[in-house]
């Protein structure tokens, strides 16, 4: 299996990766639990832009603040989203994250919650 951070082609993108990575070493396995319920082929472009897109999650800046596991939270749910979105909704995002190597405390009922306030602060 290949690592993650192969897929990026722009040094900036594999930065903002590995250093996150740095601070959550599970991102990998949830990332790489995610990528092989990818259909194949998959271009690796489109994955790493949506690897991309979950890391900007993580550090986007919102109204309401949020902890360090609820943003790893956000992380998880956006890249759910396009597991979900690449597999025509064959499964759910809540699937998906139900099925990926998570750590333990990142709990179905906090990615629920996660969601729930994410919409909050976004309205």
């Amino acid at each position: 299996m290949q690592k993650t951070k192969s897929l990026f082609m722009r040094k900036e993108e594999y930065a903002a990766y590995d250093g996150l990575t740095l601070i959550w070493p599970c991102i990998e396995n949830i990332t790489l639990s995610m990528i092989t319920l990818l259909p194949e082929p998959t271009p690796s472009g489109r994955i790493a832009d949506a690897i991309q897109r979950a890391v900007a999650a993580y550090h986007r800046h919102t109204s309401e603040p949020f902890s360090d596991w609820e943003r790893l939270a956000m992380y998880c749910l956006e890249l759910a989203s396009f597991t979900a979105s690449e597999l025509n909704c064959r499964l759910s995002p809540q699937d998906i994250t139900e099925q990926c190597r998570r750590p333990r405390r990142l709990t179905i009922e906090l990615l629920a919650d996660t969601s729930k306030k994410l919409r909050g602060s976004n309205a």
